[in-house]
Protein backbone atom coordinates (compact mmCIF):
# COMPACT_ATOMS: atom_id res chain seq x y z
CA UNK A 1 0.00 0.00 0.00
CA UNK A 2 1.12 3.40 -1.10
CA UNK A 3 0.62 6.33 0.66
CA UNK A 4 -1.92 9.00 -1.04
CA UNK A 5 -0.29 11.72 -2.81
CA UNK A 6 -3.16 15.23 -1.99
CA UNK A 7 -3.99 15.39 -5.53
CA UNK A 8 -0.41 14.48 -7.02
CA UNK A 9 0.39 10.74 -9.02
CA UNK A 10 1.84 8.91 -6.69
CA UNK A 11 5.34 7.54 -7.33
CA UNK A 12 7.61 7.03 -4.92
CA UNK A 13 11.21 8.40 -5.88
CA UNK A 14 10.04 11.30 -8.29
CA UNK A 15 11.26 14.84 -7.63
CA UNK A 16 9.56 17.59 -5.91
CA UNK A 17 8.61 19.30 -9.09
CA UNK A 18 5.12 19.69 -10.16
CA UNK A 19 3.05 19.98 -7.23
CA UNK A 20 -0.36 20.84 -6.74
CA UNK A 21 -1.30 24.26 -5.06
CA UNK A 22 -2.25 22.11 -1.96
CA UNK A 23 0.96 20.29 -2.06
CA UNK A 24 3.39 23.13 -2.18
CA UNK A 25 1.12 25.07 0.78
CA UNK A 26 2.27 22.32 2.89
CA UNK A 27 5.52 21.91 1.55
CA UNK A 28 6.03 25.90 2.38
CA UNK A 29 4.76 25.36 5.74
CA UNK A 30 6.67 22.41 6.73
CA UNK A 31 9.89 24.39 5.62
CA UNK A 32 8.40 27.50 7.53
CA UNK A 33 8.70 24.94 10.70
CA UNK A 34 11.80 23.51 9.95
CA UNK A 35 13.60 27.14 10.08
CA UNK A 36 11.68 29.00 12.26
CA UNK A 37 11.66 25.96 15.24
CA UNK A 38 15.35 26.43 15.13
CA UNK A 39 16.53 30.13 14.47
CA UNK A 40 13.50 31.97 15.90
CA UNK A 41 15.55 33.44 19.00
CA UNK A 42 18.06 31.19 19.29
CA UNK A 43 20.91 33.14 20.68
CA UNK A 44 18.78 35.35 23.12
CA UNK A 45 16.01 32.71 24.33
CA UNK A 46 17.70 31.83 27.55
CA UNK A 47 21.24 31.73 29.31
CA UNK A 48 23.15 28.76 29.18
CA UNK A 49 22.40 25.48 30.52
CA UNK A 50 25.17 23.10 32.17
CA UNK A 51 25.39 21.17 29.67
CA UNK A 52 25.73 23.91 26.79
CA UNK A 53 28.44 25.80 28.98
CA UNK A 54 30.66 22.49 28.94
CA UNK A 55 30.72 23.35 25.02
CA UNK A 56 30.71 26.73 24.76
CA UNK A 57 33.08 27.44 27.52
CA UNK A 58 35.39 25.04 25.97
CA UNK A 59 35.16 26.18 22.40
CA UNK A 60 36.07 29.73 23.22
CA UNK A 61 38.88 28.66 25.02
CA UNK A 62 39.85 26.13 22.20
CA UNK A 63 39.50 29.71 19.82
CA UNK A 64 41.49 31.71 22.17
CA UNK A 65 44.43 29.32 22.34
CA UNK A 66 44.55 27.61 19.12
CA UNK A 67 44.83 24.38 20.79
CA UNK A 68 42.30 22.25 18.79
CA UNK A 69 43.59 19.19 20.71
CA UNK A 70 43.42 19.38 24.47
CA UNK A 71 40.06 20.77 25.21
CA UNK A 72 40.08 23.17 28.46
CA UNK A 73 37.02 24.85 30.56
CA UNK A 74 38.69 26.93 32.85
CA UNK A 75 42.01 26.24 32.23
CA UNK A 76 41.67 22.26 33.20
CA UNK A 77 41.56 19.68 30.41
CA UNK A 78 37.93 18.45 29.53
CA UNK A 79 38.34 15.32 28.11
CA UNK A 80 34.79 13.70 29.14
CA UNK A 81 33.75 13.83 25.63
CA UNK A 82 35.61 14.13 22.23
CA UNK A 83 36.17 17.01 20.39
CA UNK A 84 33.70 16.89 17.71
CA UNK A 85 31.49 19.50 19.49
CA UNK A 86 34.26 21.78 19.97
CA UNK A 87 35.44 21.82 16.59
CA UNK A 88 31.93 22.71 14.92
CA UNK A 89 31.64 24.96 17.47
CA UNK A 90 34.97 26.77 16.70
CA UNK A 91 34.59 26.77 13.14
CA UNK A 92 31.54 28.98 12.91
CA UNK A 93 32.70 30.99 16.05
CA UNK A 94 35.72 31.77 14.09
CA UNK A 95 33.88 32.12 11.24
CA UNK A 96 30.81 34.59 12.65
CA UNK A 97 33.59 36.47 14.42
CA UNK A 98 33.42 35.32 18.21
CA UNK A 99 32.19 32.64 20.54
CA UNK A 100 28.62 34.23 21.62
CA UNK A 101 25.04 31.20 22.51
CA UNK A 102 24.40 31.87 18.97
CA UNK A 103 27.34 30.77 17.04
CA UNK A 104 27.63 27.79 19.76
CA UNK A 105 23.88 27.00 18.77
CA UNK A 106 24.38 27.04 15.08
CA UNK A 107 25.86 23.40 14.28
CA UNK A 108 22.92 22.40 15.89
CA UNK A 109 20.56 24.23 13.92
CA UNK A 110 22.24 23.68 11.07
CA UNK A 111 22.02 20.09 11.77
CA UNK A 112 18.40 20.05 12.48
CA UNK A 113 17.37 21.65 9.27
CA UNK A 114 19.38 18.81 7.24
CA UNK A 115 17.65 16.21 9.25
CA UNK A 116 14.24 17.39 8.55
CA UNK A 117 15.30 17.61 4.82
CA UNK A 118 16.84 13.99 4.82
CA UNK A 119 13.70 12.91 6.52
CA UNK A 120 11.67 14.31 3.68
CA UNK A 121 13.72 13.11 0.66
CA UNK A 122 13.38 9.63 2.43
CA UNK A 123 9.77 9.33 3.40
CA UNK A 124 9.74 10.57 -0.20
CA UNK A 125 11.44 8.47 -2.29
CA UNK A 126 9.61 4.77 -0.17
CA UNK A 127 5.79 6.51 0.42
CA UNK A 128 5.39 9.34 -2.31
CA UNK A 129 5.41 13.38 -2.15
CA UNK A 130 2.38 13.38 0.82
CA UNK A 131 4.39 11.46 2.97
CA UNK A 132 7.88 12.99 2.68
CA UNK A 133 5.81 16.56 3.27
CA UNK A 134 4.03 15.06 6.44
CA UNK A 135 7.77 13.65 7.87
CA UNK A 136 8.72 17.47 7.79
CA UNK A 137 5.92 18.53 9.62
CA UNK A 138 6.49 15.30 11.78
CA UNK A 139 10.07 15.64 12.76
CA UNK A 140 9.77 19.47 13.33
CA UNK A 141 6.75 19.86 15.94
CA UNK A 142 8.56 16.98 17.92
CA UNK A 143 9.43 17.61 21.32
CA UNK A 144 12.85 15.96 20.76
CA UNK A 145 13.53 18.45 17.38
CA UNK A 146 12.09 21.57 18.77
CA UNK A 147 14.49 21.19 22.31
CA UNK A 148 17.72 19.68 20.80
CA UNK A 149 18.14 21.75 17.66
CA UNK A 150 18.41 24.78 19.80
CA UNK A 151 21.02 23.16 22.17
CA UNK A 152 24.87 23.70 22.01
CA UNK A 153 25.63 19.67 21.89
CA UNK A 154 26.38 17.39 19.66
CA UNK A 155 23.66 15.76 20.18
CA UNK A 156 21.07 16.81 16.72
CA UNK A 157 24.67 16.48 14.76
CA UNK A 158 25.09 13.35 15.73
CA UNK A 159 21.36 12.00 15.23
CA UNK A 160 22.12 13.72 11.78
CA UNK A 161 25.30 11.82 10.72
CA UNK A 162 23.86 8.44 12.47
CA UNK A 163 20.58 9.02 10.11
CA UNK A 164 23.05 9.27 6.58
CA UNK A 165 24.47 6.20 7.85
CA UNK A 166 21.46 4.54 7.61
CA UNK A 167 20.04 5.74 4.67
CA UNK A 168 23.21 4.87 2.85
CA UNK A 169 23.00 1.42 3.80
CA UNK A 170 19.52 1.08 3.51
CA UNK A 171 19.28 2.54 -0.20
CA UNK A 172 22.48 0.53 -1.87
CA UNK A 173 22.24 -2.13 -4.17
CA UNK A 174 23.03 -5.31 -3.66
CA UNK A 175 26.84 -5.44 -4.74
CA UNK A 176 26.35 -9.47 -4.80
CA UNK A 177 23.83 -8.60 -8.12
CA UNK A 178 24.30 -4.81 -9.14
CA UNK A 179 26.27 -4.14 -11.71
CA UNK A 180 28.47 -1.32 -10.25
CA UNK A 181 30.35 -3.06 -7.52
CA UNK A 182 32.77 -0.25 -7.06
CA UNK A 183 30.16 2.07 -6.61
CA UNK A 184 28.58 0.52 -3.24
CA UNK A 185 32.14 -0.32 -2.33
CA UNK A 186 32.22 3.38 -2.24
CA UNK A 187 29.29 4.14 -0.24
CA UNK A 188 30.55 1.53 2.33
CA UNK A 189 34.19 3.97 2.75
CA UNK A 190 31.72 7.16 3.13
CA UNK A 191 29.52 4.97 5.77
CA UNK A 192 33.16 4.37 7.23
CA UNK A 193 34.32 7.46 7.40
CA UNK A 194 31.23 8.67 8.60
CA UNK A 195 31.08 5.99 11.72
CA UNK A 196 34.64 7.32 12.32
CA UNK A 197 33.50 10.94 12.30
CA UNK A 198 30.78 10.03 15.10
CA UNK A 199 33.50 8.36 17.06
CA UNK A 200 34.75 11.74 17.70
CA UNK A 201 31.51 12.38 19.08
CA UNK A 202 30.46 10.16 22.03
CA UNK A 203 33.31 7.57 21.34
CA UNK A 204 32.27 4.33 20.82
CA UNK A 205 28.11 5.61 21.15
CA UNK A 206 27.79 6.65 17.90
CA UNK A 207 29.31 3.53 15.64
CA UNK A 208 27.62 0.87 17.76
CA UNK A 209 24.35 2.46 17.67
CA UNK A 210 24.53 2.16 13.57
CA UNK A 211 26.30 -0.71 13.32
CA UNK A 212 24.38 -3.01 15.63
CA UNK A 213 20.69 -2.63 14.07
CA UNK A 214 22.65 -3.22 10.54
CA UNK A 215 23.54 -6.66 11.32
CA UNK A 216 20.22 -7.65 12.93
CA UNK A 217 18.75 -6.45 10.03
CA UNK A 218 20.85 -8.49 7.66
CA UNK A 219 20.14 -11.41 9.94
CA UNK A 220 16.77 -11.11 10.32
CA UNK A 221 15.98 -10.14 6.21
CA UNK A 222 18.21 -13.10 5.49
CA UNK A 223 20.99 -11.09 3.84
CA UNK A 224 24.04 -12.94 4.69
CA UNK A 225 25.60 -11.48 1.52
CA UNK A 226 25.68 -8.02 2.96
CA UNK A 227 27.96 -8.72 5.95
CA UNK A 228 30.53 -8.73 2.77
CA UNK A 229 30.03 -4.94 2.88
CA UNK A 230 31.65 -4.85 6.42
CA UNK A 231 35.15 -6.09 4.50
CA UNK A 232 36.10 -2.83 2.88
CA UNK A 233 39.89 -2.66 4.06
CA UNK A 234 40.20 1.24 2.90
CA UNK A 235 36.90 2.02 4.95
CA UNK A 236 38.17 0.31 7.90
CA UNK A 237 41.46 2.10 7.68
CA UNK A 238 39.60 5.53 7.35
CA UNK A 239 37.67 5.03 10.40
CA UNK A 240 40.53 3.86 12.57
CA UNK A 241 42.54 7.13 11.30
CA UNK A 242 39.37 9.38 12.19
CA UNK A 243 38.40 7.80 15.40
CA UNK A 244 42.15 6.91 16.85
CA UNK A 245 43.97 10.13 16.07
CA UNK A 246 42.98 12.19 18.71
CA UNK A 247 43.07 9.66 21.33
CA UNK A 248 46.25 9.09 20.52
CA UNK A 249 47.44 12.40 20.29
CA UNK A 250 45.71 12.99 23.89
CA UNK A 251 47.35 10.22 25.53
CA UNK A 252 50.59 11.87 24.15
CA UNK A 253 50.33 14.66 26.01
CA UNK A 254 47.67 13.71 29.02
CA UNK A 255 48.80 10.73 30.83
CA UNK A 256 45.37 10.26 32.83
CA UNK A 257 43.19 10.51 29.85
CA UNK A 258 42.47 7.03 29.73
CA UNK A 259 41.35 6.76 33.40
CA UNK A 260 38.72 9.46 32.20
CA UNK A 261 37.65 7.81 29.21
CA UNK A 262 37.45 4.05 30.81
CA UNK A 263 34.86 5.94 33.31
CA UNK A 264 32.96 7.34 30.66
CA UNK A 265 32.41 4.96 28.48
CA UNK A 266 32.59 1.58 30.29
CA UNK A 267 31.60 3.02 33.36
CA UNK A 268 28.55 4.50 32.21
CA UNK A 269 27.55 1.03 31.31
CA UNK A 270 28.20 -0.22 34.66
CA UNK A 271 26.10 2.21 36.84
CA UNK A 272 29.22 3.65 38.04
CA UNK A 273 27.30 7.25 37.47
CA UNK A 274 23.88 6.70 38.03
CA UNK A 275 21.66 3.57 37.84
CA UNK A 276 17.75 3.36 35.65
CA UNK A 277 15.36 1.04 35.03
CA UNK A 278 15.40 -0.92 32.29
CA UNK A 279 11.99 0.33 30.87
CA UNK A 280 13.41 3.91 31.57
CA UNK A 281 13.15 4.67 27.95
CA UNK A 282 10.33 3.09 27.36
CA UNK A 283 8.26 6.48 29.17
CA UNK A 284 10.74 8.75 27.29
CA UNK A 285 10.06 8.27 23.82
CA UNK A 286 6.36 8.80 23.93
CA UNK A 287 7.42 12.14 25.82
CA UNK A 288 10.27 12.86 23.01
CA UNK A 289 8.39 11.60 19.56
CA UNK A 290 4.95 13.87 20.98
CA UNK A 291 2.96 14.70 19.38
CA UNK A 292 3.45 12.35 15.61
CA UNK A 293 3.23 9.71 18.81
CA UNK A 294 -0.39 9.89 19.03
CA UNK A 295 -0.61 8.74 15.77
CA UNK A 296 1.11 5.09 17.11
CA UNK A 297 -2.51 2.86 16.73
CA UNK A 298 -2.86 4.21 13.10
CA UNK A 299 0.63 3.30 12.44
CA UNK A 300 0.91 -0.34 13.60
CA UNK A 301 -1.88 -1.24 11.77
CA UNK A 302 -0.52 0.79 8.66
CA UNK A 303 2.74 -0.72 9.28
CA UNK A 304 1.84 -4.55 9.72
CA UNK A 305 -0.18 -3.44 5.74
CA UNK A 306 2.97 -2.11 4.49
CA UNK A 307 5.03 -5.27 5.60
CA UNK A 308 2.81 -7.76 4.24
CA UNK A 309 3.67 -6.20 0.75
CA UNK A 310 5.83 -8.22 -2.09
CA UNK A 311 9.42 -7.99 -2.28
CA UNK A 312 10.02 -5.87 -5.75
CA UNK A 313 13.15 -7.45 -7.03
CA UNK A 314 14.30 -4.38 -8.78
CA UNK A 315 13.89 -2.13 -5.69
CA UNK A 316 17.05 -2.45 -3.42
CA UNK A 317 14.26 -2.47 -0.27
CA UNK A 318 10.52 -2.23 -0.60
CA UNK A 319 7.57 -4.13 1.60
CA UNK A 320 8.47 -5.97 4.03
CA UNK A 321 12.19 -5.55 4.11
CA UNK A 322 11.30 -1.83 4.80
CA UNK A 323 9.79 -2.13 7.76
CA UNK A 324 12.05 -4.99 9.15
CA UNK A 325 14.63 -2.25 8.68
CA UNK A 326 12.68 0.68 10.59
CA UNK A 327 11.57 -1.48 13.41
CA UNK A 328 15.07 -2.96 13.82
CA UNK A 329 16.45 0.74 13.94
CA UNK A 330 14.21 1.07 16.80
CA UNK A 331 14.18 -1.98 18.57
CA UNK A 332 17.95 -2.60 18.96
CA UNK A 333 19.08 0.80 19.52
CA UNK A 334 16.22 1.17 22.74
CA UNK A 335 17.41 -2.38 23.81
CA UNK A 336 21.20 -1.87 23.53
CA UNK A 337 20.25 1.41 25.35
CA UNK A 338 18.41 0.27 28.07
CA UNK A 339 21.21 -2.78 28.85
CA UNK A 340 23.39 0.62 29.85
CA UNK A 341 22.92 1.40 33.53
CA UNK A 342 23.23 5.40 33.03
CA UNK A 343 20.13 6.61 31.15
CA UNK A 344 19.81 10.02 29.83
CA UNK A 345 17.06 11.32 27.70
CA UNK A 346 18.97 12.38 24.88
CA UNK A 347 20.18 8.70 24.23
CA UNK A 348 17.11 7.75 22.31
CA UNK A 349 17.25 10.65 19.71
CA UNK A 350 19.00 8.60 17.21
CA UNK A 351 16.33 6.32 17.12
CA UNK A 352 13.20 9.01 16.81
CA UNK A 353 14.02 9.08 12.77
CA UNK A 354 13.02 5.77 12.49
CA UNK A 355 9.40 6.07 14.07
CA UNK A 356 9.26 9.28 12.05
CA UNK A 357 9.37 7.60 8.78
CA UNK A 358 6.83 5.08 10.14
CA UNK A 359 4.19 7.77 10.88
CA UNK A 360 4.73 9.98 7.97
CA UNK A 361 2.53 7.47 5.57
CA UNK A 362 -0.04 7.44 8.14
CA UNK A 363 -0.57 10.51 8.88
CA UNK A 364 -0.76 11.02 4.44
CA UNK A 365 -3.46 8.13 4.61
CA UNK A 366 -5.11 10.20 6.92
CA UNK A 367 -4.95 13.21 5.35
CA UNK A 368 -6.03 11.98 2.05
CA UNK A 369 -8.81 10.37 3.79
CA UNK A 370 -10.30 13.53 5.30
CA UNK A 371 -10.02 14.67 1.67
CA UNK A 372 -11.34 11.76 -1.00
CA UNK A 373 -13.97 10.37 1.76
CA UNK A 374 -15.19 13.92 2.68
CA UNK A 375 -15.25 12.92 6.08
CA UNK A 376 -17.91 14.11 8.02
CA UNK A 377 -16.65 14.84 11.72
CA UNK A 378 -19.44 13.89 14.15
CA UNK A 379 -21.56 16.28 15.92
CA UNK A 380 -20.30 14.58 19.52
CA UNK A 381 -16.49 15.90 18.71
CA UNK A 382 -17.00 19.37 19.16
CA UNK A 383 -19.04 19.15 22.09
CA UNK A 384 -16.41 17.41 23.76
CA UNK A 385 -13.31 18.57 22.53
CA UNK A 386 -13.77 22.04 22.93
CA UNK A 387 -15.12 22.27 26.95
CA UNK A 388 -12.09 19.39 27.35
CA UNK A 389 -9.44 21.90 25.92
CA UNK A 390 -11.19 25.15 28.15
CA UNK A 391 -10.89 23.19 30.73
CA UNK A 392 -7.26 21.95 30.10
CA UNK A 393 -5.87 25.03 29.19
CA UNK A 394 -8.10 27.07 31.70
CA UNK A 395 -6.15 24.01 34.50
CA UNK A 396 -2.15 24.96 32.96
CA UNK A 397 -2.68 28.29 33.27
CA UNK A 398 -3.34 28.22 36.59
CA UNK A 399 -0.53 26.15 37.20
CA UNK A 400 1.82 28.23 34.87
CA UNK A 401 0.64 31.15 36.54
CA UNK A 402 1.26 30.10 40.27
CA UNK A 403 4.70 29.02 39.80
CA UNK A 404 5.60 31.83 37.96
CA UNK A 405 3.40 34.61 38.26
CA UNK A 406 5.48 36.60 36.01
CA UNK A 407 4.27 34.80 33.29
CA UNK A 408 0.53 35.54 33.59
CA UNK A 409 0.05 37.71 30.47
CA UNK A 410 2.15 35.61 28.01
CA UNK A 411 0.39 32.10 29.19
CA UNK A 412 -2.80 33.88 29.16
CA UNK A 413 -1.94 34.98 25.74
CA UNK A 414 -0.99 31.89 24.47
CA UNK A 415 -4.30 30.09 26.14
CA UNK A 416 -6.45 32.39 24.16
CA UNK A 417 -5.06 32.01 21.03
CA UNK A 418 -4.99 28.21 21.29
CA UNK A 419 -8.51 27.96 22.61
CA UNK A 420 -9.42 30.01 19.55
CA UNK A 421 -7.34 28.57 17.30
CA UNK A 422 -8.56 25.01 18.54
CA UNK A 423 -11.84 26.04 17.65
CA UNK A 424 -11.32 27.04 14.37
CA UNK A 425 -9.74 24.54 13.20
CA UNK A 426 -12.60 22.08 14.76
CA UNK A 427 -14.92 24.37 12.25
CA UNK A 428 -12.63 23.74 9.21
CA UNK A 429 -13.15 19.80 9.74
CA UNK A 430 -17.06 20.04 10.09
CA UNK A 431 -16.86 22.47 6.71
CA UNK A 432 -14.48 19.66 4.95
CA UNK A 433 -11.71 21.27 4.57
CA UNK A 434 -9.10 19.18 5.72
CA UNK A 435 -5.82 21.63 3.93
CA UNK A 436 -7.15 24.64 5.64
CA UNK A 437 -7.31 22.87 8.98
CA UNK A 438 -3.70 21.37 8.57
CA UNK A 439 -2.33 25.04 7.47
CA UNK A 440 -4.38 26.18 11.27
CA UNK A 441 -2.59 23.11 13.11
CA UNK A 442 0.67 24.62 12.01
CA UNK A 443 0.08 27.97 12.25
CA UNK A 444 -1.02 27.53 15.83
CA UNK A 445 2.35 25.42 16.41
CA UNK A 446 4.62 28.32 15.41
CA UNK A 447 2.65 30.81 17.34
CA UNK A 448 3.19 28.27 20.62
CA UNK A 449 6.44 28.20 19.52
CA UNK A 450 7.40 31.72 18.93
CA UNK A 451 5.37 32.51 22.45
CA UNK A 452 7.29 30.05 24.29
CA UNK A 453 10.58 30.91 23.02
CA UNK A 454 10.56 34.84 22.75
CA UNK A 455 8.08 35.73 25.72
CA UNK A 456 8.27 32.95 28.24
CA UNK A 457 12.10 31.21 28.34
CA UNK A 458 13.69 34.29 28.61
CA UNK A 459 11.47 34.99 31.74
CA UNK A 460 11.21 31.98 33.37
CA UNK A 461 15.21 31.12 32.94
CA UNK A 462 16.53 29.74 36.24
CA UNK A 463 20.09 31.14 35.46
CA UNK A 464 19.21 34.42 34.74
CA UNK A 465 20.98 36.11 37.83
CA UNK A 466 23.64 34.36 38.29
CA UNK A 467 24.37 35.37 34.42
CA UNK A 468 23.92 38.60 35.48
CA UNK A 469 25.63 39.00 38.25
CA UNK A 470 28.79 37.50 36.75
CA UNK A 471 28.32 39.95 33.73
CA UNK A 472 28.58 42.46 36.63
CA UNK A 473 31.33 41.36 38.39
CA UNK A 474 33.64 41.00 34.99
CA UNK A 475 32.58 44.87 34.64
CA UNK A 476 33.74 45.84 37.98
CA UNK A 477 36.48 44.02 38.20
CA UNK A 478 37.35 44.04 34.15
CA UNK A 479 41.25 42.90 34.72
CA UNK A 480 41.14 40.93 37.07
CA UNK A 481 41.73 36.77 37.72
CA UNK A 482 38.54 35.75 38.98
CA UNK A 483 38.59 32.51 40.98
CA UNK A 484 35.90 29.49 40.41
CA UNK A 485 35.72 27.83 43.30
CA UNK A 486 33.44 24.39 43.67
CA UNK A 487 31.34 25.78 40.42
CA UNK A 488 31.89 22.72 38.68
CA UNK A 489 31.31 23.74 34.79
CA UNK A 490 28.72 25.73 35.56
CA UNK A 491 27.42 28.44 33.02
CA UNK A 492 28.64 31.23 35.19
CA UNK A 493 32.02 30.48 33.70
CA UNK A 494 30.93 31.88 30.45
CA UNK A 495 29.21 34.55 31.41
CA UNK A 496 32.26 35.49 33.64
CA UNK A 497 35.09 35.76 30.66
CA UNK A 498 38.48 35.80 31.22
CA UNK A 499 41.09 36.40 32.87
CA UNK A 500 39.76 33.29 34.97
CA UNK A 501 41.14 30.14 36.70
CA UNK A 502 38.88 26.95 37.88
CA UNK A 503 39.38 25.06 41.34
CA UNK A 504 38.03 22.63 42.01
CA UNK A 505 39.56 21.25 45.51
CA UNK A 506 41.54 22.33 48.14
CA UNK A 507 44.54 20.92 46.46
CA UNK A 508 43.89 23.15 43.38
CA UNK A 509 43.08 26.32 45.13
CA UNK A 510 46.01 26.45 47.59
CA UNK A 511 48.85 26.93 45.10
CA UNK A 512 47.09 29.86 43.67
CA UNK A 513 46.96 31.53 46.86
CA UNK A 514 50.40 30.71 48.27
CA UNK A 515 51.43 32.46 44.61
CA UNK A 516 48.70 35.12 44.78
CA UNK A 517 48.13 35.57 48.61
CA UNK A 518 44.87 37.33 47.38
CA UNK A 519 42.05 36.36 45.56
CA UNK A 520 38.73 37.33 44.48
CA UNK A 521 36.66 33.79 44.55
CA UNK A 522 33.19 33.08 43.16
CA UNK A 523 31.04 29.93 44.79
CA UNK A 524 28.55 28.86 46.64
CA UNK A 525 27.48 29.65 50.14
CA UNK A 526 28.17 26.23 51.10
CA UNK A 527 31.49 25.95 50.58
CA UNK A 528 32.96 28.91 52.48
CA UNK A 529 33.25 26.92 55.30
CA UNK A 530 35.64 24.65 53.52
CA UNK A 531 37.97 28.00 52.27
CA UNK A 532 37.90 29.35 56.11
CA UNK A 533 40.45 26.65 57.28
CA UNK A 534 43.07 27.32 54.67
CA UNK A 535 42.76 31.57 54.89
CA UNK A 536 40.44 34.85 55.15
CA UNK A 537 37.51 35.18 53.52
CA UNK A 538 36.00 38.28 53.52
CA UNK A 539 32.46 38.19 52.10
CA UNK A 540 32.05 40.70 49.46
CA UNK A 541 28.66 39.97 48.23
CA UNK A 542 25.75 37.10 47.89
CA UNK A 543 23.11 36.77 45.06
CA UNK A 544 19.99 34.72 45.82
CA UNK A 545 18.93 32.00 43.28
CA UNK A 546 16.08 33.07 40.74
CA UNK A 547 12.73 33.64 43.13
CA UNK A 548 10.67 31.25 41.06
CA UNK A 549 13.61 28.11 41.15
CA UNK A 550 11.37 25.00 42.76
CA UNK A 551 14.46 23.16 44.21
CA UNK A 552 17.27 24.01 46.02
CA UNK A 553 19.94 26.05 44.98
CA UNK A 554 22.30 27.62 47.21
CA UNK A 555 22.95 31.67 47.11
CA UNK A 556 26.22 32.65 45.14
CA UNK A 557 28.97 34.12 47.01
CA UNK A 558 31.41 36.37 46.06
CA UNK A 559 34.62 36.67 48.38
CA UNK A 560 37.65 37.98 48.66
CA UNK A 561 40.19 34.64 49.71
CA UNK A 562 43.22 36.33 51.54
CA UNK A 563 46.60 33.97 52.63
CA UNK A 564 47.89 33.93 56.46
CA UNK A 565 51.08 35.35 57.48
CA UNK A 566 51.53 31.19 58.09
CA UNK A 567 51.47 30.22 54.66
CA UNK A 568 54.29 29.84 52.56
CA UNK A 569 54.77 31.43 49.35
CA UNK A 570 56.42 28.59 48.02
CA UNK A 571 53.51 26.04 46.11
CA UNK A 572 53.53 22.67 46.94
CA UNK A 573 54.98 20.08 44.70
CA UNK A 574 51.92 18.49 44.59
CA UNK A 575 50.70 21.22 42.14
CA UNK A 576 49.59 19.17 38.89
CA UNK A 577 48.70 22.03 36.87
Amino acid sequence: MQSPSLGLRQRPGMAWAGLSREAAIALCAAVLCALVVPFFYLGQGRTLTSHEAYLVVTTREMVESGDWIVPRFGGLPRLTKPPLGYWTASLTALALGGTTEFTCRLPAAISSVALVALLGWWAMRWYGRAAGICAMLIQTTTVYHTLYSREATVDMLQCLLMTVCMFLVIEQPDPLTAANRWRARGRWLAIYGLLGILALAKFHFGPVLVVAPILVYWIVDRRPGRFLNLFNPLGVLLFCALALSWPELILQRVDYAYAIWRHETLGRAMGEMNREPAWHFLQIIPSLAFPGILLLPWMLRDSWRRASQTLEPKVPCSGQSRERFLWTWIIVQTVLLSLSANKHKNYIIPALPALVLLLSPTLAAILQDLKTRQYQLPRWVPLAVVPGLLVGLTIVSLKVTRHWPMLQAPTLLLAATLLVGGCGLLWLLAKRKPAMAGLTAVMLFLVSHTTMMGAMMPVRDYRLPAAEFARTLRQAHPNAKICLYGMGQSPVAYYMDDPMIRCETDDDILPYLCVERDLLVLTIEPLITQLAPMGNVFVLETIPPHPATTHDTPNLVFLRFTAPASLSRTPPESMWR
